[in-house]
């Protein structure tokens, strides 16, 4: 069983979002949910099916694709296709995040070796 996450770890988790993505992700309901998707994928042993995960942010199938698409982007989360559906997994930047290792967009770079956060421009 899931267990839900803290507020205080949403709003830590939330907040480190933004000091490293920055203005994309203003809306705290986006990054919310976004943390929420890696949150879940977290603990489900790193794997998850796209309905698990866009219930668990409570997305909708497109607005869960679209968020999917960051977080992939991002480098947090990929995805795994089968003879079916596929399945999300959770990738080892993803898993350094939600653990609270990267603050920051300094920390993001710096442990990363990158450059740039954005990894789509």
């Amino acid at each position: 069983m899931l267990e839900a996450i803290s507020y205080d770890k949403l709003k830590q988790l939330s907040t480190n979002m933004r000091e490293i993505f920055g203005y994309d992700l203003e809306r705290v309901a986006y990054r919310n949910a976004l943390v929420h998707m890696l949150y879940t994928l977290y603990q489900l042993k790193g794997q998850a099916t796209p309905e698990q995960l866009f219930a668990s942010a409570d997305l909708t199938e497109v607005s869960g694709y679209r968020y999917a698409t960051f977080l992939k982007r991002a480098r947090m989360i990929e995805y795994r296709p089968t003879n079916k559906k596929g399945y999300y997994v959770i990738s080892e930047v993803g898993k350094r995040f939600i653990q609270g290792e990267f603050t920051n967009e300094f920390d993001f770079r710096e442990k990363l070796g990158v450059t740039c956060v954005y990894f789509w421009r």
